[in-house]
């Protein structure tokens, strides 16, 4: 627009002065400056374009030998689940002849035992072997005990299921809510959050950073409008459901795979990152927003990995405005081009709106559910008002998991494999 404007002054200057015209001279001099400094500007924004397709092509092939890296596990895992049941079919097939040996042996001991003592009686009849038993008929009782076996598991699945506001099973998360099953994650041996945090790298081949790798799989094959996801929220009903610790073990787990991921601690009213990273108080998401501190300054480096953490900061007036805001998308944009993945720390669904409008700007929803603690009710109201506020894909995962209870009710973990 400045541009045009002077060559309109020029025009109509051009008409009552000649060219040598100090004014002219300086109008024609303006004019070549403001066109050098569009080309100038023209330029630095066709190789900042250029330097963004580069740094996309590398991420693509990054993202492309880990699925390549994960489905090579997948088919090792196959083939060595195969060889395990081709194993416990030897095993009880030895111990099946084991156990015949032994009867045969002691049935054996029993007739020379009878043969060394002279039995004072003799023969009347013989006896002969009765082909059925004379009580209890067998097909009678037979028939009786499977339906007495059947009906009383019908009335215990029953009487749990009904007096149980909890869930316990995936079949039951994706029956009543609709929402894939992401997966479940055993009971800490600590309540403390940083404590629970670090077992991912005290036992990188225990069972819950095995389960944090079934999840991490899920959300590395999901695509949000065609793209991979590039971040995730983790949110929780109600507190007390483990989400704090679930996201920073997540994000151990994506470190210890190359990624490079941050964490945002956006639960302004109980927030815990900065204490589970080790890396104290300071200025955090709040003054990023309010703009009164630079990104270098919020964010810090957890104590126990390369993962990076932005921790909450001091106080905002209105955390959901805030977080809802312009500022807040530009903060999440600007972070997605520097790290791989962004894990978001979100406050109780069930206690602020937060978590509702930080699903807006995340491409996928993680709900921590409490095993057979939270209540169905509360989790359906949840699920509907993420469903009002966002149209991304959310799943759940069931959290302080009693293994061998859930083992003992027969249940098994079902991931969803079309989380798209």
């Amino acid at each position: 627009a400045r541009e045009v404007e002077l060559k309109a002054q020029i025009s109509e200057m051009s008409t009552s002065l000649l060219p040598q015209h100090p004014r002219m001279v300086t109008a024609q001099a303006n004019l070549r400056d403001m066109q050098s400094e569009i080309e100038s500007e023209i330029t630095k924004i066709l190789q900042a374009l250029e330097n963004e397709a580069q740094v996309a092509a590398a991420r693509v092939a990054s993202l492309r030998r880990n699925v390549s890296r994960l489905k090579s596990k997948l088919g090792r895992m196959n083939k060595e689940e195969v060889t395990l049941r081709a194993f416990e079919r030897d095993a009880a097939a030895n111990r099946t002849l084991l156990e015949s040996f032994l009867t045969r042996h002691e049935e054996a001991l029993a007739r020379m035992q009878a043969d060394t003592q002279a039995a004072n009686a003799r023969i009347l009849s013989k006896a002969h072997t009765p082909l059925s038993p004379s009580f209890p008929r067998k097909t009678p009782m037979l028939i009786l005990t499977i339906l007495g076996a059947v009906t009383l598991s019908l009335m215990v699945a029953f009487v749990i299921e009904v007096f149980s506001s909890g869930f316990r099973t995936a079949d039951q998360v994706e029956r009543i809510t609709g929402m894939p099953f992401l997966g479940l994650l055993p009971k800490s041996r600590s309540s403390n959050p940083a404590t629970a945090a670090a077992e991912v790298l005290h036992a990188p081949n225990g069972l819950l950073a095995e389960s944090l790798r079934g999840l991490l799989g899920h959300i590395l094959l999901a695509q949000v409008d065609g793209r991979p996801a590039k971040s995730l929220l983790v949110a929780s009903s109600v507190p007390g459901e483990e989400k704090s610790p679930v996201a920073m073990g997540l994000a151990r787990i994506m470190a210890m795979g190359g990624y490079q991921v941050l964490v945002i601690d956006a639960d302004m009213r109980r927030p815990v990152q900065s204490y589970i990273a080790g890396i104290g108080t300071g200025p955090g998401l709040a003054e990023l927003l309010s703009g009164r501190a630079e990104f270098m300054q919020t964010i810090h480096q957890d104590t126990a990995s390369t993962v990076h953490v932005l921790q909450t900061g001091g106080q905002l007036g209105n955390s959901t405005a805030a977080l809802g805001s312009e500022r807040m998308a530009w903060i999440m944009d600007t972070l997605g081009k520097r790290y791989d993945f962004i894990i978001v720390d979100s406050p109780a669904m069930s206690t602020a709106a937060d978590g509702q409008v930080l699903a807006r700007i995340c491409d996928l929803t993680l709900l921590a559910v409490r095993w057979g603690v939270t209540d169905r009710k509360v989790v359906q109201r949840v699920l509907k008002t993420l469903a009002s506020g966002s149209g991304r894909r959310a799943g759940i995962m069931l959290t302080g998991v009693d293994m061998k209870r859930y083992r003992k009710r027969g249940a098994q973990t079902v991931l969803d494999p079309n989380l798209r």
